[in-house]
């Protein structure tokens, strides 16, 4: 079920803001700050035709857990196929970002990449990449993770009912479709489920990344000039 945010007025406030605190302006894909951009999209949520439960390749329930998504996804894994992503999370933001917008006061539904699916993606760049992507606070890795973050609870159940687009946090769209006995998005396989007090948590088989590459010279001078600055 569909939650939206308690404020819709504090959420535009708190987005201008950042986006306010923000250097320099837009360029190629128009990504800047995207927790900003986040926040907007907690007001702007696309509706779907039917909001259920991706089949899960590993044909286990949905896991419940009365804490945040803050805890339970970033500081304090439940699973172990999510330690990679918690260590992405607290390299990309700082801990007063992590906690302002993942401890509770908005609903927010995750698509986590698996610990083998950053190793694949990982193993496709150079080391120049790697250093680039892999620093403290990195606009780059910010840009990637805003590629699975949507807001509100998108609990995807019975497989094959759920076709759509989501707008992510990355102010682009996702799209949801069925491929054989599989639900994806983005070309990412949805798996196991874990439902928070706040959000709602999906591992993913596959890294999901702009369309035209994440190194691409819009990406890099992005990185590079619009470095934006903590809320």
């Amino acid at each position: 079920m569909l939650k939206k945010p308690d404020s819709a007025q504090d959420i535009r406030i708190l987005g201008e803001h950042v986006m306010n605190n923000s250097v320099g302006s837009t360029c190629g894909r128009g990504i800047l700050a995207p927790l900003a951009v986040f926040l907007l999209a907690l007001v702007l949520i696309l509706p779907l035709a039917d909001k259920t439960r991706a089949g899960d390749p590993d044909t286990t329930a949905a896991k419940s857990y009365d804490t945040s998504v803050y805890v339970g996804a970033i500081t304090n894994p439940v699973n172990k196929k999510l330690t990679t992503f918690s260590e992405m999370m607290k390299l990309a933001y700082t801990n007063k970002q992590l906690k302002k917008y993942f401890q509770g006061k908005y609903d927010t539904t995750i698509f986590a990449p698996t610990n083998a699916a950053f190793k694949a993606f990982l193993a496709t760049l150079t080391n120049k990449q790697k250093k680039q992507l892999l620093t403290p606070n990195s606009q780059l890795l910010q840009t990637l993770l805003a590629y699975h973050f949507v807001a509100g609870d998108w609990y995807l159940s019975e497989p094959g009912d759920l076709v759509g687009a989501l707008s992510m946090a990355s102010n682009s769209g996702a799209n949801i479709y069925r491929s054989g006995n599989t639900t994806q998005i983005s070309g990412s396989v949805i798996g196991k489920r874990f439902d928070f007090n706040n959000g709602v948590v999906h591992l993913i088989d596959k890294v999901i990344v702009p369309a035209d590459g994440l190194f691409g010279p819009a990406s890099l001078a992005a990185a590079h000039h619009h470095r934006g600055k903590p809320a």
